[in-house]
């Protein structure tokens, strides 16, 4: 309960305010008969001029005074704020304040009336807030970066190996979400092509299903590669390009890329893992370097 201060009048006749148990509310009396009652409905104190205090029992959530002639002064300095909150505006406040939770559980927050949570395990930073609203949970701004590449990943084989990957918990990627990668690699040693490629699979580092996208751009006479790939949920179990495949950065394509439905794992159902790869032709001694990889969802709706 915050501090608050206020007068009462005869002409204003009656002001109901909020308290808690054991807050204690003093006041002062100008020439004025005035009666204050807590619970509403339960006399606590009849008086005309002398300073006096009410101590708010256990089962106080309001006091009501009640002023027939001049004024009188009350104030309650528990605490520092400065402000008197309703009920009503209280409640209205925790109720937008997030909680902290995990994305499994937010059908359970909806169902207790919380529609703003801190998802602990999505995110960057130890998590990220996300509201309610329409049928969904949306990131707050529209976007979150789930996973942000923070040291460099090596390839030097010619078997293909998960360099980077982000985590979608289940039902995470909603229909007409943009997922988002941004990455940088460098051939930092020898003579040879990398192929980056891009998957979606069960587990993280099991190359998955294709996403389509992939480039062999990265050679030693071609040292240093940057593209953004982005893919749009169509549905549950179907993905669509929303980049093109061997671009270095944004590009055109001189044919429709299909939609990707071939074992493509049910996104609401177990948790993801999209993926970016990288395998080299001969791995003769060459070193690529996966340096930075960002992924970003971006909520469609």
């Amino acid at each position: 309960m915050p501090n608050f201060s206020g007068t009462v009048t005869s002409s204003q006749g009656v002001r109901t305010i909020d308290v808690t148990p054991n807050d204690v509310v003093t006041f002062t009396p100008s020439s004025a008969t005035y009666t204050v009652e807590y619970p509403i409905g339960t006399v606590a104190i009849n008086a005309s001029t002398s300073t006096g205090s009410v101590t708010a029992n256990s089962s106080a959530t309001q006091m009501r005074i009640l002023c027939a002639s001049g004024s009188v002064a009350f104030s309650c300095l528990d605490n520092t704020d400065g402000y008197d909150f309703s009920q009503a505006q209280r409640a209205a406040i925790l109720q937008a304040l997030p909680v902290t939770s995990t994305w499994a559980n937010r059908a359970s927050l909806v169902l207790s009336g919380s529609y703003t949570a801190f998802f602990t395990d999505v995110g960057v930073g130890g998590g990220s807030v996300w509201t309610y609203s329409g049928g969904r949970w949306r990131p707050y701004a529209g976007q979150v970066v789930l996973k942000n590449l923070t040291a460099s990943v090596t390839q030097t084989t010619t078997t293909r190996a998960v360099m980077d990957f982000c985590t979608l918990p289940a039902g995470l990627w909603q229909d007409g979400d943009i997922l988002e990668c941004r990455f940088y690699k460098a051939m930092t040693t020898g003579t040879d092509t990398d192929t980056t490629e891009s998957a979606i699979g069960t587990g993280s580092g099991t190359f998955g299903t294709s996403l389509g996208l992939s480039t062999a751009a990265l050679t030693n006479t071609n040292p240093v590669l940057s593209a953004i790939w982005r893919w749009r949920r169509v549905s549950n179990t179907t993905i669509r390009h929303a980049g093109i495949g061997g671009a270095t950065g944004l590009g055109s394509a001189g044919s429709l890329l299909s939609d990707i439905t071939a074992s493509v794992p049910d996104m609401d159902g177990i948790t993801t893992y999209p993926q970016l790869s990288g395998v080299l032709t001969t791995g003769a001694g060459a070193v690529s370097a996966l340096r930075a990889c960002t992924w970003t969802l971006i909520a469609g709706a």
